[in-house]
Order: structure tokens, then C-alpha cells, then sequence
């Protein structure tokens, strides 16, 4: 677990992440210290079903936890620790995937910027001045650029 920890701190991840890595590492930590596991290639199938039923947490955290078993079963595979993939037929929550309903604005920040799109007024044509764009074309970016946030 510290080797894989380590790989994920060079990584240069942010540290809200990186503690989500930590948290992950006391937990199985505790799992394995609890079963008697004390090598890698003791773990078995159904050890990480049983890790996975048994991790606190919300659908997006339990599906999060999967994600990081997962990555330390690929870690452990790939330098041979373990012959198998024990994470291969565990499911994530239903809702997992649906995303989280977020926007970088307060409404009262929305609220100013629609107000300041309906200041701008219509595109203005030729000379000083002149831009194709108006107010409800600034209104449509917004829009579509709170659409497309993912933090």
C-alpha cells in the first residue's frame, strides 16, 4: 500500500484527491489487518467483495473506493504481487455515473451576469465600437459554459 500510495503522490494529483488516496489506504489497510491478510498475493476475490460490501459511504464514494481498488489491483498485477485480478467483477452503485448537479456560480452571481448580458444590448454593426455579438449571445455562452463545467 505505501508503494502504491507513493506512485499516486508522484503523480502530482491534488492534494483533495490525494487524500481520498489515503483515506482508501487506512481503510483496506484496517480490512486486511482485521482477515489476517499480510501479503499481497494472500488477497482473494473474495476478499475485495467482501472489502467493497463492507466500505462506508454513498453510492459516488463506494463507486470513488472501486476506482482505487481497481488501480491498486492493476498496480499489484502489474509488478506480480497478485496472479489475478480479484476487482474484475465487482460493480459500481447504480448512479454512480450520473454526475453531480454543480455550477462554478452562485445563483446570485447568475443572477448579476444575466442582468449585465441584458445591459450589453444587440450586436452593434461597422465602425468604433463594433462587434458581431450582443447581449443574448454572452447569455448563450454562459449557458452553455455552466452546461459543460466538470470540476
Amino acid at each position: 500500500m505505501k508503494a502504491f500510495y507513493t506512485r499516486a503522490q508522484t503523480r502530482e494529483i491534488l492534494d483533495s484527491t490525494l487524500k481520498k488516496y489515503r483515506t482508501f489506504n487506512r481503510q483496506f489497510l484496517a480490512f486486511t489487518a482485521q482477515k489476517g491478510i499480510v501479503y499481497t498475493d494472500q488477497l482473494t476475490i473474495a476478499d475485495a467483495d467482501r472489502f467493497y460490501t463492507t466500505v462506508p459511504g454513498k453510492a459516488r464514494s463506494k463507486g470513488n473506493k472501486l476506482g482505487m481498488l481497481r488501480a491498486f489491483v492493476k498496480f499489484a498485477l502489474k509488478r506480480k504481487w497478485i496472479t489475478e485480478n480479484i476487482s474484475e467483477d465487482l460493480e459500481a452503485p447504480k448512479g454512480v455515473s450520473n454526475s453531480a448537479n454543480r455550477t462554478p456560480y452562485t445563483d446570485d452571481e447568475l443572477v448579476r451576469m444575466y442582468k449585465a448580458c441584458d445591459q450589453i444590448g444587440p450586436p452593434v454593426a461597422g465602425g468604433p465600437g463594433a462587434r458581431p455579438w450582443g447581449g443574448e449571445d454572452v447569455r448563450d455562452f454562459i449557458l452553455l459554459s455552466i452546461y459543460l463545467y466538470r470540476p
